[in-house]
Order: structure tokens, then C-alpha cells, then sequence
């Protein structure tokens, strides 16, 4: 729609749903304790009469949908002023009927700065310049099916009787606690941004600066031990992340050699805002290891999460050393040891003493790609990396008797002076010098070659003699160069989710890989 040729307008109005429905029943048995198609399970049949129980097999079911009703209006005036509105109701069986449906709203607007008729004499280098804003709200479900609900666990059962009179009872139980009240979790985000371009259009670059407010975090709410269910999921979390992002890029040409260069950074703040509980604080238990404990900490007011142990000040040297850190700290330390800080100062190295000794975010991310085409050939460079980040390398630990070893293992304490950062190895651990410590933290930092490719296209007058419209060659090659202080397998280090970040178990390293083909267009 249009208004004067000067008012343009657009709007779009939609719906969608979607349905994703599994059932599995997997295995060689029969006979179901209960002759209901509904409630058949593999892990149920009884077929064995002597053993009655399934010698093996698996079931499940899992059901979601989605539903979604959405709008969206343009405005767009002489090209100068811009403005996007679109707002979207989402229901997911994922939520109980409490709070099923959510809504989100989103703005953005845009103002050509070189449409102004102030800008008509500008200076030729500047070719456009747009200044840009936006806020908006996105939903997450992304929790699971039936969360809301305490799921039935089949097969606890129950034999009633002794010998030959002995009667199986088939029983069942809740797995998890429920919490009909979940609902989605809401991440509200403004951004502020500039872009240009230059000199036709040759150097063109980009700005934004963006804060990410994310409330009602859905994770597992820490209940105690003593309760004997898996712990419910609740939104009982606020987190932000805020940063700036910067784009450049440039290309030319030198008579027949053409080229080009792009890069991109980005600047990441994080901030765990309120996690739900008294404390203000969560330990991931099971982030940790024997011998070593745990290592993963979320803490209100800090970057999410972080690495958590105790601060070092070197090997205990020889036995007098040994004495007086003992007397000052009240451990059993002997000569070869790590000597840990008694950071609060009460004269005891103790749980009070883990601090914040690392964390797995990386303060910078940035990428460069470089590429040129001269006389048929092409070659293009792309290099990625990161600043600021720590890795907590499990490879450090020497408490584990049946485990290769890094070359590191060759610099272990073995007298007076041979080392005053990896301590002497021992079965008995007295000291408990694999537990967790800055020890184990490294610089992650990384710049990689991630991809490299150099092709040649042969002229056509030779490709059309074989019938063949266009044909190139090219040798490539992945991982093949890597600069890092990190003396782990791969400083580039595959997450699973926050609570994971930086944490190398000896994964094995991404592939260096090379390669050779062909495109061929008939």
C-alpha cells in the first residue's frame, strides 16, 4: 500500500503449527504385564516366566506441539525513515495449561542518513550511512517434553511371597517432581547500530552495540538429596549479556588481480543477574570428579558460571617448608605438594577458601576472511579465534592411576627444586593436590586458519574442447594452522551448554583435514 508515492506500507498477518510425535518399542520379548497398546513397553514383558524380567530392549514416547499466530507491519517513507513492528502469540505443550501461551512483541527502526536532502553535497567518499535500532522480546521452550508434570517410571516392582508362591506386583513411580507453573523464559534485547559505506561502496563497516536481558532462566531447581526424585525445572533465573560488535571489510582492485579482506569482532560482557535460591548461588555437583570435587560455580553479580577451586603458591620445596605450611594452614602436607592459599585467613585450608580462579567465556570472538582471484585463480583465507578465555584441563589431573599421560608429566616434582607447578605423583594423595585449583586453568586464547582453499578455473576456449562449460580445481585445507599458548589437544573446545564452556575432558582434537576436487558445469 501506498500513500503520495512517499508512505509506503506492508503487513503481513500468519499462523503455523507443528506436531512432532515419537513412540518407540524396541526388543525380542512378549507378554505385557498389562494388555493395553497405550501402556506397552518392552521393559514390561514378562515373557521369561523364570527370570520375569525382559532380557533386553527399550521404549518411550514423546509428543510436542507448537502453535503460532503472528503479525508483522512495514512503514517505510521515502526511503529515509523505516519502522518494523511484529508481535507473535506462541503456545507449547511443553508448558502446562497455566502458562501455555506467550506473547512477543518487537520493534525496529532505521534512518537513511544520506537520503536527507542535507546530505546531498556531502563528500564523495561517502556513499551510505545508516543509523538503526531495535528492541524486542524472544521466547524459549527449549526444556523437554511433559516437565511440567511428574513423569511415571514403569518397572518398580515389587515381589510379594518366597519360593514358589513368590508373585512379581508390576509398579510404578514418578521420576521427577512436577511444576504445572514453568513457563517461557523471556530474553528481552535492545540494539543500537551504525553502518556505512565508503569510497563506491569499497570499505564498508558496522557497529552495534546491544545489552541482552534474559528472566525467568529455565533450569533445574537444586533440591535435596534426601527427596529421592529428579529435580523439577523452574525459571528461577535473571542473566544479561551486553557487548558490541564491529564489522570492516574492504575490496579493490590491482589491474587484473582482484581482492578482498573481512573482519568481524565481538566484545561479550556476562553477568548472572539473580539466580532463584537464598543464597544467591549454585555448585554444580555433578560438574565435578573424584579427587577433584566440583569446579563449576554460578554466583549472583558475576560471569556465568565460572571456575571455582583453590589459588596455589607453588610446590612445597623440601621438609621445613612442609613444617611451617602445615602449622600455618593445618594440613599434613609433605615435601612435593601443592601449597593451597588459605585465601580467608581463619589458619585452616578449607571449603572456604575455593574462589573464582578462571572462567570459560571468552571476553573477544572475532573472524578474518581474506580472498583474491588473478587469471583464473582463486584463493580464499578464513581465520577465527578467541581472547580471554580459560580452560579448565582435566588432562591435569594425576590422580588416576590407568590414564595416558601428556608430556607434561616428564616436569613432575621429584626432588628440591625440579618443579614448582606440578606436583609429585602418589596413589595416597594425602594433600589432596588434584582437587580443584588454578592448577588446571590455562589461556585459551587462539587465532586458527579454519579454512584455506586455492582454486584455478581453466579458460573456456579449453574447457569447451572436452564439452564442458566451465571447469575449476582446487586444493583445500581445514585446522591447518593453529597459534596458542594452550598445550592441550585443541584449544577450540565444543560446549554442550553453559555450564560446560572451557572445560576439556581430552576430547578428541578437531581433524586436520586436506582435500582435492573439482567443480565441473556441463
Amino acid at each position: 500500500l501506498s500513500l503520495n508515492e512517499d508512505h509506503n506500507f506492508t503487513a503481513l498477518l500468519g499462523q503455523s503449527a507443528m506436531e512432532y510425535t515419537l513412540r518407540e518399542l524396541y526388543g525380542d520379548d512378549y507378554d505385557l504385564l498389562e494388555n493395553d497398546p497405550s501402556k506397552a513397553n518392552i521393559n514390561a514383558a514378562i515373557a521369561d516366566r523364570a527370570l520375569e524380567r525382559v532380557a533386553g530392549g527399550t521404549g518411550g514416547f514423546s509428543s510436542i506441539t507448537l502453535a503460532s499466530y503472528f503479525g508483522r507491519l512495514d512503514y517505510n517513507y521515502r526511503e529515509k525513515y523505516m519502522l518494523q513492528a511484529t508481535v507473535r502469540r506462541d503456545g507449547s505443550s511443553r508448558f502446562g495449561a497455566n502458562n501455555k501461551w506467550g506473547i512477543f512483541p518487537s520493534v525496529s527502526v532505521g534512518w537513511n542518513v544520506t537520503n536527507e536532502a542535507f546530505m546531498d553535497g556531502r563528500p564523495d567518499f561517502i556513499t551510505h550511512l545508516r543509523v538503526r535500532g531495535s528492541w524486542g522480546v524472544n521466547g524459549n521452550e527449549r526444556i523437554g517434553e511433559f516437565r511440567y508434570a511428574s513423569m511415571m517410571e514403569g518397572n518398580q516392582n515389587y515381589y510379594f511371597g518366597a519360593g514358589d508362591d513368590m508373585v512379581m506386583q508390576y509398579g510404578a513411580g514418578p521420576t521427577v517432581l512436577s511444576n504445572p507453573d514453568i513457563k517461557w523464559e523471556e530474553t528481552e534485547q535492545i540494539n543500537f547500530g551504525l553502518e556505512g559505506r565508503f569510497f563506491r561502496s569499497a570499505l564498508t563497516l558496522g557497529f552495534d552495540y546491544f545489552v541482552k536481558t534474559t528472566s525467568g532462566m529455565l533450569v533445574d531447581q537444586p533440591i535435596p538429596r534426601y527427596v529421592g526424585k529428579g529435580s523439577p525445572v523452574a525459571n528461577i533465573g535473571d542473566m544479561e549479556n551486553s557487548g558490541y560488535e564491529f564489522e570492516l571489510g574492504f575490496k579493490n582492485s590491482i589491474g587484473e588481480f582482484n581482492y578482498y579482506i573481512n573482519g568481524n569482532a565481538s566484545l561479550l560482557s556476562n553477568k548472572l543477574i539473580k539466580y532463584g535460591n537464598e543464597s544467591g548461588e549454585i555448585i554444580y555437583e555433578n560438574a565435578g570428579a573424584s579427587g577433584v570435587g566440583p569446579f563449576v560455580k554460578g554466583e549472583n553479580g558475576e560471569v556465568f558460571p565460572y571456575f571455582y577451586g583453590y589459588k596455589t603458591d607453588g610446590i612445597i620445596q623440601n621438609q621445613a617448608e612442609a613444617l611451617a605450611y602445615n602449622a600455618a594452614s593445618g594440613r599434613n602436607a609433605q615435601p612435593g605438594d601443592v601449597r593451597f592459599v588459605d585465601v580467608d585467613g581463619n589458619g585452616v585450608v578449607d571449603d572456604g577458601d575455593r574462589v573464582k580462579i578462571g572462567k570459560g567465556m571468552p571476553d573477544w570472538t572475532y573472524g578474518l576472511n581474506l580472498g583474491g582471484e588473478w587469471n583464473g585463480f582463486d584463493l580464499n583465507m578464513f581465520f577465527q579465534g578467541t581472547v580471554g578465555n580459560d580452560i579448565f584441563d582435566f588432562s591435569m589431573r594425576g590422580d588416576i592411576p590407568a590414564m595416558n599421560r601428556p608430556a607434561w608429566i616428564l616436569d613432575r616434582w621429584i626432588g628440591e627444586g625440579t618443579s614448582n607447578s606440578i606436583p609429585r605423583m602418589t596413589n595416597a594423595n594425602p594433600n589432596g593436590n588434584w582437587a580443584s585449583s588454578d592448577l588446571y586453568i590455562k589461556d585459551g586464547s587462539y587465532l586458527r586458519l579454519k579454512n584455506i582453499q586455492l582454486g584455478y578455473t581453466l579458460p573456456e576456449l579449453i574447457s569447451k574442447q572436452v564439452s564442458i562449460s566451465k571447469l575449476r580445481v582446487y586444493v583445500s585445507a581445514e585446522n591447518l594452522l593453529t597459534i596458542t599458548g594452550y598445550e592441550g589437544f585443541d584449544p577450540e573446545i565444543a560446549s554442550g551448554g553453559y555450564t560446560t564452556i572451557g572445560i576439556d575432558r581430552g576430547i578428541y582434537p578437531q581433524a586436520r583435514t586436506i582435500s582435492v576436487g573439482a567443480n565441473i558445469t556441463f
